[in-house]
Parts: structure tokens; C-alpha cells; sequence
């Protein structure tokens, strides 16, 4: 396994990225080579299968995936350490309702905007006049904030309590 020492010649802000990249590919050598994650079922032990709400793929994963799949993880490893066959697999949910809606998103934006898309602020003419309303909106603000500058504005706690 690597120290910093191994990533001495990489940019100053890279050694520890590279030291632990280095740690983790000796590690992956180590479990190539004892075979770590293959399964060799043996038909005269007990079998054990964990399964998992699989996230679904049109989303990001986050900390609630990360603490559900650390669970099944945990179990896996405890039978297969009591000598049992474990499968557990892992993969994305690809199919219900989240994957329907992003699909009938994606249709009604090629039906607005074609394929490949064209949006209306590539065209000069529209975009020069949505900057148009943008400055005027900017404009109006600004000027509503002189207006109001000489006002006590009360705060949301001072409105409430009277």
C-alpha cells in the first residue's frame, strides 16, 4: 500500500488524491487475486439472499441510499461469515413512474423544441428582447427599492407580534 511518498512527483494539491488512489488499486490487486467477490456456491451450505430498494436511475443518490445499502451490506457479510451462500445483487430501478414522467418530459420538450432542440433564445431577435425585459425588470426593482428607501420596513417578527 502506498504513503504520500509514492505521489512525491505529483502538484501539490494531487499527493494525498494520488496516494489514496494508488492504496485503492493495490487493495482491488489484492482481492483480484484472492478471488474476494466471486461466488463458488457450495449445495450443502445454507443459501442467503439480501435484496435492496434499488435507487432509481433518473435521480442523484444521496445519504439515505448510502445508509440503507450499508445495512444490506452488514447482513451480507455477517452470513456469508457464518458459512453461508450469499447473492446479493445490485443494480438501478429503471422502471415506474419517475422513469415516465422524465419520459413525457423528454417528449414534450422535443414536440417545443425539436430534435436536435431549438430554443427560442437562440435566435437574436428573442433573446435581444428577453434582455430587453430582463434590464426592465432590473430597472423596476431598482427603482421600487428608492421609492421605499426613506420607509421603515418592519421585519417578519415586528409584523406578527404588532
Amino acid at each position: 500500500i502506498a504513503t504520500g511518498a509514492a505521489a512525491a512527483g505529483a502538484p501539490k494539491g494531487h499527493a494525498k488524491r494520488d496516494a489514496l488512489r494508488a492504496n485503492e488499486l493495490a487493495v482491488q490487486q489484492k482481492w483480484e487475486e484472492a478471488k474476494a467477490f466471486e461466488a463458488n456456491p457450495d449445495p450443502n451450505r445454507e443459501s442467503f439472499l439480501v435484496t435492496f430498494p434499488y435507487p432509481y436511475s433518473n435521480g442523484h443518490l444521496h445519504i439515505g441510499h448510502a445508509f440503507s445499502l450499508t445495512k444490506a451490506i452488514f447482513r451480507a457479510q455477517y452470513e456469508r461469515h457464518q458459512g453461508k451462500n450469499v447473492l446479493f445483487p445490485f443494480a438501478f430501478h429503471c422502471t415506474g413512474m419517475p422513469i415516465q414522467a422524465a419520459a413525457n418530459k423528454l417528449k414534450s420538450e422535443i414536440e417545443e423544441f425539436g430534435n436536435p432542440p431549438q430554443f427560442p433564445e437562440d435566435d437574436p431577435a428573442v433573446r435581444a428582447q428577453m434582455e430587453a425585459e430582463l434590464a426592465a425588470a432590473a430597472t423596476a426593482k431598482a427603482n421600487q427599492n428608492v421609492d421605499n428607501k426613506a420607509k421603515g420596513n418592519k421585519t417578519k417578527l415586528v409584523q406578527k407580534t404588532g
